[in-house]
């Protein structure tokens, strides 16, 4: 599909203020897909995109039209096209920890490729039980969609599996570095090469920020690495060549700083969501090794989509013959277009996953987890105890681990995660392995739930609102 509204999302994701005074963005669904140019003349609303396959499309035009449109027989239904982000406060982190993981642990063999053993052999895997039926079913044979920021296709863990994709935004590729500025992508491979480098020490680092502070890169992309770079715990030696104390390179008085490079150090910038499909995809192999993963990128690294780029998505996941798809994103209010996709979705015989959220608050109006279809996922430790961030409540279908796992990153890295976003493909995973081995489209799901493992006595004060509990995959695949 053509994609013209990079721009757009760019602005509702700046929460510009006017975005909807005079041309309201807005996803159109017609009965009859026929019906679209007569309506276009007729209206004078601007058609900026539609679904492949589907009477789906994004209008634009004055409000007014809203009212409208919706008297209209053709019409099945219109709403305003609004901003989704993927689970906020679920953000990807990369700490001096896992630069030792990766630089000084042992790897190991997993699935045919070299992994570190911090990533195949974590207590998140044990805890649901999903080596223990891999000599019997491992995911082979079934697709899992994931809509997310796209992926790392060149990650050694996750290449092998990676398999077909659609990007919807328009860079023409599922990779998370797609349609970047290549000064920033030189930028990001530079600094894996730091990373994986068995001999990381200050000089290196040294050599890298100078090089950072002879670019030029725009504002809207530096703070992409903020998190990474704070956290390779400069010294006192390094920190003068910024011009003085790290954290007060956010005033003003910054020296010979640049304004990218004082961002850059700002704690209070946006978290970056740059990974965050790739963690996903990780957990997704990790879980069912041997399933093909089909990337879905409809989020940019900041985490930013639309409803309209949402639906598009699992209309696309549909298309690419998934048998489960993944969401680890809320959408802000219940939307009738996104869940009419859904509905083709499970209509097909296609499992739906989604990350419950990350705000400790009750997920009732949390979307799409808190759709009927969809089995909603929370977040516990290894302990079985809910994770302080994570959201609870009757909609609630299944809790996996979400808090300190081990997963995959760009550049053949790997980070720790917290968030719902990951327990939710642990669960995705499992579905997956329950299909190969002979469950039936969504059947996979009850039986997850009715071999789920009670957390209520570990957590008296949710008692009731972590759905059947944490999945055992090894009890599910049991109970046939």
């Amino acid at each position: 599909m053509a994609r013209k509204i990079a721009l757009a999302l760019l602005i509702l994701a700046a929460g510009a203020p006017g975005v909807f005074a005079a041309d309201l963005r807005m996803v159109l669904e017609l009965r009859d897909p026929a019906a679209i140019g007569r309506l276009e003349r007729t209206y004078r609303f601007h058609v900026l995109d539609a679904v492949a396959g589907q009477p789906v499309f994004l209008i634009e035009g004055e409000e007014t039209l809203l009212e409208r449109l919706q008297r209209r027989p053709e019409v099945l239904g219109v709403e305003v096209d609004q901003p989704v982000r993927v689970a906020s406060d679920g953000a990807t982190n990369l700490d001096q920890s896992l630069i030792w993981l990766f630089s000084e642990q042992p790897a190991t063999t997993f699935y045919g490729a070299e992994v570190i053993e911090e990533y195949s052999g974590q207590d998140a895997l044990a805890l649901v039980g999903a080596a223990d039926v891999w000599d019997k079913a491992d995911g082979s044979g079934t697709r899992i969609a994931f809509i997310d920021t796209g992926v790392d296709p060149d990650h050694p863990a996750l290449r092998p599996w990676i398999r077909g994709g659609v990007d919807l935004l328009g860079t023409g590729s599922t990779s998370e570095t797609g349609g970047m500025d290549q000064s920033l992508i030189w930028l990001f491979q530079r600094f894996t090469t730091l990373l994986r480098s068995p001999d990381l020490d200050q000089s290196l680092i040294w050599l890298f920020i100078e090089d950072l502070r002879r670019m030029d890169l725009d504002q809207s992309l530096i703070w992409l690495f903020g998190q990474q770079l704070r956290a390779l715990g400069l010294d006192q030696s390094l920190i003068w060549l910024f011009g003085g104390d790290i954290n007060t390179l956010n005033s003003t008085d910054s020296g010979h700083l640049d304004q990218s490079l004082i961002w850059l150090f700002d704690e209070n910038t946006a978290g970056s969501f740059f990974g965050h499909g790739t963690v996903v995809a990780g957990l997704l192999h990790l879980v069912a090794p041997e399933a093909d993963l089909v990337p879905i990128r409809a989020f940019d690294a900041g985490g930013n989509s639309s409803l309209f780029l949402t639906t598009a998505g699992v209309y696309a996941a549909v298309a690419q013959g998934a048998d489960v798809i993944n969401m680890s994103f809320s959408i802000g209010t219940g939307s009738m277009a996104f869940r009419r996709a859904l509905n083709f979705a499970t209509s097909r015989g296609v499992a739906l996953v989604a990350s419950a959220g990350n705000s400790a608050m009750d997920a009732s109006n949390v979307f799409p987890a808190a759709y009927p279809a969809v089995a909603a996922v929370g977040a516990t430790d290894f302990e079985d105890r809910i994770a302080e961030f994570s959201n609870f409540g009757k909609v609630i279908d299944l809790v996996a681990p979400g808090k300190n796992v081990v997963s995959t990153y760009p550049g053949g890295l790997y980070a720790t995660a917290s968030g719902t976003s990951f327990s939710a493909p642990m669960v995705s995973g499992a579905i997956a392995v329950l299909m190969s081995g002979g469950y039936q489209g969504n059947a996979a799901v009850p039986a997850l739930e009715n071999a789920a493992d009670e957390v209520d006595s570990v957590n008296p004060d949710y008692v009731r609102q972590l759905g059947r509990g944490r999945i055992n995959l090894k009890g599910a695949f049991e109970s046939r």
